[in-house]
This record gives C-alpha cells, sequence and structure tokens, in this order.
C-alpha cells in the first residue's frame, strides 16, 4: 500500500513527489470529479481548462490556490500498487479536512459512472486496510481518521476496517488494536453526548487501569450524579 504516513499538507506536496517519482501524465480524473467552485467548475464534469490526455491543464501557472495544494494519494506514492491509477482505478483517493466536523477523512472519491467499483477487489481489501490505517492513527498522525465513499460529492458510506455503513453521524469506538466498531446516533447533539460520556469513560480507565469496563462505567454514573 506504500507510505504509512499518506496525510500531506500543502508544504508537504512538491517534496512528497520528488520522492515519489510521480506525475499527472495522462491522468487528469480529479479535474473531472471535484469541483472546483473559484472558476466556476462543477463536480462531475470536465473543468473547461483541461485538455485530458493532451498536456492536462491549460491555466497549469494561473490555476486556483486549491487546485496548487491538492495532490491525490496514487500522486504522493501512498498508494504504491499500478491499479490505483486514477483512470484504471476510476477512483481518486485523497485526504479532506472537513472544517464543519472539524477532522479529517479519507475520501475515496469514485467516478458515478462507475458506482460499484470501490466494491470491486482488490479495491475493497485496500480500502478496508486503509480504514484501518486511519482508525489507528496511522494516516494522519496520532488522529483517527475515518474513511468515506463518496459520490457526485455525496458522502455515501462510512467504511469500517470489517463492514460499512451508510454514511451520517455516529462515534467509533476501538475494540482492540486492530478492530474498530461505528455506532450511528440520530444526529450531531447525539454524537456529543455520547463522545463526553466515552472520554469520560476512557478517563475513568485512565485513571483505574485494574477496573473492569463495568467498573469504569460505574465510575463515570457516579461522577455525572454528584
Amino acid at each position: 500500500m506504500g507510505d504509512e504516513r499518506m496525510y500531506a499538507t500543502a508544504e508537504d506536496i512538491e517534496p512528497a513527489l520528488a520522492l515519489s517519482g510521480r506525475r499527472c501524465g495522462s491522468c487528469s480524473l480529479c479535474c473531472r470529479l471535484l469541483d472546483v467552485p473559484e472558476i466556476g467548475k462543477p463536480k462531475d464534469d470536465w473543468c473547461r481548462h483541461c485538455r485530458a490526455g493532451h498536456g492536462g491543464c491549460s491555466i497549469y501557472d494561473q490555476r486556483p490556490q486549491v487546485c496548487r495544494n491538492y495532490a491525490c494519494g496514487w500522486l504522493l506514492g501512498h498508494l504504491a500498487d499500478d491499479h490505483w491509477f486514477p483512470p484504471k482505478a476510476k477512483m481518486v483517493v485523497d485526504i479532506h479536512y472537513d472544517k464543519k466536523a472539524v477532522a479529517h477523512f479519507v475520501r475515496v472519491i469514485v467516478d458515478p459512472r462507475f458506482p460499484n467499483r470501490w466494491r470491486e477487489q482488490p479495491y475493497y481489501s485496500d480500502i478496508r486496510r486503509i480504514a484501518l490505517r486511519g482508525l489507528q492513527g496511522k494516516i494522519v498522525p496520532e488522529t483517527m481518521v475515518q474513511t468515506v465513499i463518496a459520490i457526485s460529492g455525496e458522502w455515501t458510506k462510512i467504511v469500517m476496517p470489517h463492514r460499512e455503513f451508510d454514511y451520517g453521524p455516529g462515534v467509533v469506538l476501538p475494540c482492540g488494536d486492530d478492530h474498530f466498531e461505528f455506532v450511528p446516533c440520530k444526529n450531531d447533539e447525539a454524537v456529543r453526548t455520547l463522545d463526553k460520556e466515552l472520554t469520560a469513560l476512557r478517563q475513568a480507565k485512565k485513571d483505574f487501569p485494574n477496573a473492569s469496563i463495568l467498573e469504569a462505567l460505574a465510575l463515570v454514573v457516579q461522577k455525572t450524579v454528584r
């Protein structure tokens, strides 16, 4: 799968490209799948400045900052296998920072002309491995990152290491070094409430490492009712 650390800031891109030795070449799939509001480019349609297969961006030296700051996982060398070359995969994988959620996500952006491509092998197994690495804090350092499937700008699925869920609010529960579960919640307020309780539970386990989960829960309840 390549480098464990998939995340890159804008400042990381050039050094990462020098290390990977990769160039976009004949690929311009991000210029089709992603929207660029700065130049009125909608999602799932070719950018009017793109010369797909014929040199790429026609305004490369004047391209918007959002384009300058963008590089997909394959280009950065973090998806080492050739089957992840976007025109072949029919997908673009990147790291996205969601300002509303205040969190990073691995986005698997699927070409809507091939909506089930992500379920095909070897991609599906790879995506599950990516999901595990993200939750283990190996993609964005020391940060639990969820992996989502995005089609036509809509996040449709949350992929966990062992299964997937319809995209929606929820909380990830670590159940071991390589096992995580997703608890769906009714709304963002329910997420905040559950997350607060889980934070208290983790603190109780830290303060009383020999306590069982039930004992730790009892300690959380005691603190809550005081």
